[in-house]
This record gives structure tokens, sequence and C-alpha cells, in this order.
């Protein structure tokens, strides 16, 4: 699943699509509106796969959020009245290709990035509700990102090939590495965790 913030709401996503929550009144948040809506008379849950991310960051500047799907696109959702409607949908790869695979997402400094486990993308705002790749990381085998105001963190985990040590890099708003937090395998009984 998913999660993304713009102001007092959330939309979150699953495994059978996305509900918008609105948290203006901080003890009652409400369900807006679930993506596909669900019929009270309905035995299953109704699935839509459209609304189903693996990350999802808000534009910084525009009433937007952006949904990663797990290996084909980025959708671009409008937030309104009415909920969220998707105005885009924008392949990863040229051709629809499949792209492997989208794991979590962060607004950095202006910036969405996000951790495709082969690789980390950068991705600009360009106004609008639209998103556009900007840059990849391919040395960098990326599982998790996360960020404050002043640090991107990207969590690597190494393959063989790599050159790159598994733990998390922290890089400052200027694009420097400024730290590295190695990845311990702890063992508990027979098994490591």
């Amino acid at each position: 699943g998913a999660m993304g913030i713009l102001g007092p709401y959330v939309l979150t996503s699953g495994a059978a699509g996305a509900s918008l929550i609105d948290t203006t009144d901080k003890g009652a948040a409400r369900e807006l509106f679930r993506y596909p809506p669900v019929n009270g008379s309905e035995i299953s849950t109704p699935m839509d796969p459209y609304f189903v991310y693996r990350a999802i960051v808000p534009d910084p500047q525009e009433p937007f959020f952006y949904g990663f799907r797990e290996q084909d696109f980025v959708a671009s959702l409008r937030l309104s009245g009415s909920g969220v409607n998707i105005e885009t949908m924008s392949q990863y790869s040229d051709g629809g290709k499949g792209t492997c695979c989208a794991l979590s997402a962060t607004t950095f400094q202006g910036q969405a990035f996000v951790a495709f486990r082969s690789a980390l993308r950068q991705f600009a705002f360009l106004g609008g509700g639209r998103i556009a790749q900007v840059s990849e990381i391919t040395s960098l085998n990326a599982t998790i990102v996360a960020s404050s105001s002043d640090y991107l963190f990207i969590q690597h985990q190494a393959v063989p090939g790599n050159t790159y040590p598994s733990g998390i890099y922290v890089i400052n708003s200027a694009g420097n590495s400024v730290a590295f937090l190695p990845m311990l395998a702890i063992k508990i009984g027979r098994a490591h965790v």
C-alpha cells in the first residue's frame, strides 16, 4: 500500500483501490471517497487496478497527488471538492514495457524521488498535474526512500556486481552524501533478519 498527504487530505492505496480521507477535524478523521465505491449490498470488495499504487507523493505547489503503480505507470490525480480524479497516466518506459518495481516515494527539495528497486528515479513537477522523470541513478538498488526538509534518505540493498554496500545513504539539500548507516544483520535464533 501507499499513502500521500496534501494539506488535511490523505490518499491511501491498498490491494483493492484507494481512499481519500479528510483529517481537518483531528479527533474525527473521515473517509470522503473510496475508489472504487463500495456498494453495501456486495459480498466482496470491488477492485479498481487504476487506483492501486505502491507509492504516492503530493505536488508541492498544486492540488495533485501522483500515484506510482508497481510496474507500469504514474497517475496524476487532481484533488477537488468531488474527490480525486485521474487526469493522466504516464508510462514509466517507452512502448509500455513493465518496469520493476516502484516501492516507495518522497518529495525532497521540490522534486519527487522514487525507489524502483533497480534504481532511484527523480521526477520534476512541471505544473498542471504533469510530472516527468529527470534523472535515474542505477548504481543504487533503492528499496526505500524518505526525506526531511534537509535530508534525503535512500535505503540501498546491494546485489551481486554492485559496488556500494547495503545501508542508508543520507544526502543533504546541496546533493552531497553526508552520512552512511550500514545495514546490520540481526540474528534471532537460527534466522537472520
